[in-house]
């Protein structure tokens, strides 16, 4: 919604290129936080990636979704959080809308019930109204497994995503 546009019921109008037009209603809310899922159906493996920051700096980027044929649709891939060689940070980095926070903001992360550090949430930077969520993963917090991953602003949940850690 522009910015500046009242919170409450609202009418919203699309014109096609032909001029065709489409109303329905909707509620306007001042904060409405979601995360992109690889389904584009808000369920599922999240639309985001796993980053490994290695002891030298450098950013080891890996899929958080990989496409199941049998099921003709995205599944969680595998975050090693193994300890093997050197040791290095990893990040859930997700992606949404709603969620840069206003001045004063509240934002945090669950995993699997268990609250997490969020290191950053705000605009992605490089695409108008794409927001970022970075969450470090804590090793030995949580076990090998599936896991639900939500994410709160203000008090407003995000829909529940899924992630799976191995060894």
């Amino acid at each position: 919604m522009p910015p500046g546009t009242a919170a409450g019921p609202a009418t919203v109008t699309v014109t096609s290129a032909t001029g065709a037009t489409l109303s329905g209603a909707t509620q306007i809310a001042a904060l409405a936080p979601g995360i992109f899922t690889a389904n584009s159906n808000g369920q599922g493996a999240p639309a985001g990636l796993a980053l490994r920051l290695q002891p030298d700096g450098r950013q080891i980027f890996e899929p958080l979704a990989i496409f199941d044929p049998t099921s003709n649709q995205f599944i969680p891939a595998p975050i090693n959080l193994s300890v093997s060689g050197t040791i290095d940070r990893v990040f859930l980095v997700l992606f949404g809308t709603g969620i840069r926070p206003g001045a004063g903001a509240n934002v945090m992360a669950q995993i699997g019930g268990r609250g997490m550090s969020v290191s950053y949430a705000g605009p992605q930077g490089d695409l108008i109204g794409l927001d970022q969520i970075n969450i470090e993963m804590i090793r030995g917090l949580l076990q090998p497994g599936e896991y639900d991953v939500t994410v709160t602003v203000d008090a407003r949940v995000t829909n529940t995503v899924r992630i799976l850690l191995s060894n």
